[in-house]
């Protein structure tokens, strides 16, 4: 008895072995559909599954069709690896096809690694097989056209959203998708988005169904072109593209969609030339503004490709134009952005380099304001953008672009903003090749920037002197500089010129134009003293006579504002102080009454009297 009861103990001791719960959801297929010229297909199916609670050994596929011949090399893989595109942890499918007599379809049997499963998370499982299409009936020749119906698998729980790629051989025409209210046989399956992508070895279309209710099986409704088919009656008679069968399939008139086509595909070759002469055009007519305005300085325009006219004009529109191109019908965007960013190489202006040389004698001249500021500046070009025919220019030009990009969004907006943005390198027709890229006239380009400091110190300075001076080479007809004299209304003595002058320096857009002052005094003068006080603040330096001292300024930045507060401040500074006003010589005289006391007080002998005057 005592020997039954220990083994019962030890029976009840040994665990044994537990149901393992498993719970799966498909959360997507993706399918991708591969149609050769002879109707057969490859079909591969990129499952995800959600696997929750113990090993899942198994699942099926139902519902594909009933001729699939299976491939080798269907696998799972976790979805983070997928995303890596990493292979090394994939686990090996084993796939059985079983026909379902009652659909007229087959089912897919799918164990996973020998029926090990995998544990929870998230899989990717790919499967892959054939099947003929054009035998099923799935593919049917319509005349010019052709008809692919080719029906998903079914899912118990049903999909969110479903998507397939079917890829065609490269024809003529560009194959669609036909929307359930194109045909009364696909009433009810709801809306579908397609995006089309044409390529040398053929056309993928890409087909999502937003929705796809339980057990539905989806079907996908293709129309294409039949000269993608070698199989019997998929050639057009000849003659046939002018009496093909339209989308309804009505024959014997022309095909509304053909006729469509044709007209986009003109319009599209008028626009592409409509658009490369555009370019061209500008291209060349701001080289030859740039070689004007630069021969009018006796200078060189430098372009960064230095060849002719017309060669980087044909080079910058043929660039652009294949670059857009390339970014519309491309699956990748970036070859055709390099191209028509590169564009700008035939644009480019680079800057103007001064030959140093020594300047020679001259004269210096004294001329009225007015003939100083009036003096004949270099004509505006429609290429600046600071005045208003370049501005206007540039305008349309930027706003033509954001409207075709508008129109092209309306399709894709990624590709709308591609085509926004291309207006990028025809900017350089404005922003290269200006005025400022040349060696700046110190007589004329100096105009602006003196006009402005000589108004505001005007304004806020009260009187002051201006006296313009311009200077004439020696042998020269034309004048090479233009300075301001300012002087106080009462300088202090010594004083003979507080100047404003400008030089130039190569900055990253060009030359900028850099104000200096210049303060000219007599050697032992008592205005030396005063501008000796501010010469840390300067750069002292010989003058034109022996007798001259200068002591040159610099502003911090060269900007109008500042410019102009250094010269009141140097004006303040040597204006000469206001003379004190003398007593008349009747007030510094005592009164008789004053001169009386004075007398007594000298009589008395009284020291405490004093007289107030």
């Amino acid at each position: 008895m005592a020997v039954a009861f220990a083994l019962a103990l030890a029976l009840l001791a040994v665990p044994s072995r537990a149901n393992a719960w498993v719970e799966m959801h498909v959360a997507r297929d993706d399918v991708r559909v591969t149609v050769a010229p002879d109707g057969q297909a490859k079909v591969e199916h990129k499952v995800l599954l959600l696997v929750s609670g113990g090993p899942l050994k198994s699942f099926t596929i139902r519902g594909v069709d009933s001729d699939a011949m299976l491939e080798d090399g269907a696998y799972v893989i976790r979805e983070k690896d997928d995303l890596a595109s990493s292979l090394e942890n994939a686990v090996p499918l084993r796939v059985e096809r079983v026909a379902d007599a009652a659909s007229g379809s087959a089912d897919l049997a799918v164990v996973i690694d020998g029926g090990r499963g995998i544990s929870r998370g998230r899989y990717l499982a790919v499967v892959r097989y054939r099947t003929q299409l054009a035998s099923s009936g799935a593919i049917r020749v319509e005349g010019s056209s052709a008809r692919l119906d080719w029906t998903g698998p079914r899912w118990d729980d049903g999909l969110d959203t479903t998507r397939a790629w079917f890829v065609f051989p490269a024809a003529p025409l560009e194959p669609k998708t036909i929307e359930p209210s194109d045909d009364d046989d696909s009433a009810g399956q709801g809306t579908f988005l397609s995006t089309l992508a044409r390529r040398p070895e053929g056309d993928v279309l890409e087909v999502v169904r937003p929705y796809a209710s339980r057990g539905e099986r989806v079907l996908w409704s293709i129309r294409f072109d039949a000269r993608a088919l070698t199989i019997a009656g998929s050639r057009a008679q000849p003659g046939s593209d002018h009496l093909a069968r339209d989308d309804h399939g009505g024959a014997g008139r022309p095909s509304l969609v053909r006729l469509v086509r044709d007209a986009r595909d003109t319009a599209f070759i008028i626009g592409a030339l409509a658009l490369f002469l555009l370019v061209t055009s500008l291209v060349a007519a701001h080289a030859i503004e740039v070689r004007q305005r630069a021969a009018a300085r006796g200078q060189q325009a430098r372009p960064l490709i230095p060849v002719a006219i017309a060669v980087r004009a044909i080079a910058a529109g043929l660039m652009f134009v294949a670059g857009l191109w390339l970014e519309l019908h491309e699956p990748k965007s970036l070859p055709g952005a390099l191209l028509v960013a590169s564009s700008v190489i035939w644009i480019w202006h680079r800057t103007a380099r001064a030959r140093p040389a020594l300047r020679g004698p001259g004269t210096w001249l004294c001329v009225r304001v007015d003939e100083a500021f009036a003096m004949s500046r270099p004509p505006r070009r429609v290429f600046d953008p600071s005045t208003w025919p370049g501005a206007l220019m540039m305008l349309v030009i930027v706003v033509g672009f954001a409207a075709a990009g508008r129109l092209v969004a309306e399709k894709s907006l990624y590709h709308g903003v591609l085509v926004a943005l291309d207006v990028v390198p025809l900017l350089a027709l404005f922003f290269t090749g200006r005025a400022s890229s040349l060696v700046p006239d110190l007589t004329v380009d100096t105009i602006p920037l003196l006009s402005k400091v000589v108004r505001r110190v005007e304004a806020r300075g009260g009187s002051c002197r201006v006296v313009p001076r311009v200077r004439v080479p020696q042998g020269e007809p034309d004048t090479d500089e233009l300075r301001i004299v300012f002087l106080p209304r009462d300088p202090v003595r010594g004083l003979r010129a507080i100047e404003l002058a400008t030089a130039y320096a190569l900055g990253p857009g060009g030359h900028v134009l850099l104000p200096e002052i210049l303060v000219r005094f007599q050697e032992g003068s008592p205005c030396q003293p005063i501008v000796e006080r501010l010469e840390p603040y300067g750069r002292a330096q010989r003058g034109r006579n022996l007798d001259e001292r200068v002591v040159a300024f610099l502003p911090k930045l060269p900007t109008l504002a500042m410019t102009s507060e250094l010269v009141l401040a140097l004006l303040e500074h040597t204006s000469a102080p206001a003379p004190h006003k003398k007593r008349s010589l009747a007030a510094g005289r005592p009164r008789p009454e004053q001169v009386a006391q004075l007398r007594d007080a000298a009589r008395t002998g009284d020291p405490g009297f004093v007289i107030s005057r």
